[in-house]
């Protein structure tokens, strides 16, 4: 305030919409960075998800490169499966149980077996939707089972809609047979997350800075980092900091094998399908306990004098309860009333544990 925006660094940067923060940052991060000026380095490759038009925006504002945008294996596989799911209220054939995962396994093996190869992708992907209905004449090696396929559909519009869906990303496979990954960017992200946290405003003072640059140099160096700051700023040397970044240094190492083992990956796979097994039966058990305007869904109609209460003899008494979660079987252990000048308050000891 009272000051112009060219005397210091100023943190107001932004005038546009949320939306369009991100195609903003991109025009800046590859087109505007000062580090990459002067190191004379020009992007030309950029990873990412679908979500956002900032490639568009990137080459509006500089038309002479010519900039290249390679979509993100993890984000194309989310996406292609949200549009299966979608099927689902029009095809029935889709809710038969392991259709959708046998679909999203074949397209996976066709990315990841075909990499680098985007015309025998794209040839791939169009010979799919015969696959899934047992004509595997034009299968190609990753097919093990030509003669007898344990899924073979059968609805024919169903068919001509996976036609369409594949073709629809055989026509972008140049995009995706690079099988890119910004799962590293997402991994640095968390190291910034644990130092910047989102949850406190540090942008509008140097602070988010400081604590992004110690990420990095965390991210590169390791805790060891700490070490190289004490030695820069003219600390003495103590052992405990010298211990506690090479513990930290290990327990992350450690931890980085172990989640990419191949064990763990498929450890995680099945907890995942536990707990969706677990929700689904759960809420087939307990009805409709949430959902959008459900109130109003109710085909019973309410005589018109319970409408709403005028009479002012009427008392009313306004009520609350408490209970140990949300199941329908769960505890009340509370209970409130109040009504006029009365009140009513009481606890009840639970016999489950609480939520």
């Amino acid at each position: 305030m009272g000051h112009d925006k060219s005397d210091h660094d100023c943190r107001k940067n932004f005038q546009g919409s949320a939306k369009a923060m991100e195609a903003n940052a991109g025009v800046q991060l590859i087109n505007h960075s000062e580090i990459l000026i002067e190191s004379k380095l020009q992007v030309r490759f950029i990873v990412g998800d679908e979500d956002s038009s900032m490639i568009a925006a990137v080459r509006r504002d500089n038309p002479v490169i010519t900039f290249h945008k390679l979509a993100d294996k993890n984000h194309l596989l989310k996406n292609f499966s949200s549009e299966l799911y979608n099927m689902r209220s029009l095809h029935k054939e889709m809710n038969k149980k392991g259709v959708i995962a046998h679909i999203k396994k074949c397209f996976a093996y066709a990315v990841a077996q075909n990499k680098g190869d985007c015309e025998r992708l794209r040839k791939e992907l169009k010979r799919l939707p015969d696959h899934f209905y047992g004509r595997h004449e034009n299968c190609g090696f990753w097919c093990k089972y030509k003669d007898k396929h344990t899924l073979t559909l059968t609805n024919n519009e169903l068919y001509e809609k996976l036609v369409q869906l594949l073709n629809k990303y055989a026509a972008n496979a140049a995009k995706f047979s690079v099988a890119a990954s910004s799962q590293t960017n997402k991994s640095f992200n968390n190291v910034v997350a644990h130092k910047a946290h989102k949850n406190q405003c540090l942008s509008t003072t140097a602070t988010c800075d400081v604590r992004v640059g110690d990420s990095v140099c965390t991210w590169n160096d390791g805790e060891k980092a700490i070490l190289n700051f004490r030695t820069r700023l003219g600390f003495e040397e103590q052992c405990f900091s010298a211990l506690y970044a090479e513990g930290a240094d290990r327990k992350r190492l450690k931890r980085k094998l172990a989640n990419s083992s191949h064990a763990k990956k498929l450890r995680k796979i099945q907890l995942k399908q536990n707990r969706e097994a677990l929700r689904q039966n759960q809420e087939k058990t307990e009805g409709i306990t949430y959902q959008s305007n459900c109130g109003f869904n109710s085909q019973i109609e309410m005589p018109v004098e319970r409408e709403c209460v005028v009479d002012r003899k009427v008392k009313l008494v306004f009520f609350d309860l408490k209970t140990t979660g949300l199941d329908k079987d769960a505890d009340i252990v509370q209970i409130a009333a109040k009504c006029g000048k009365f009140e009513f308050d009481s606890y009840v000891g639970p016999t489950k544990d609480i939520s």
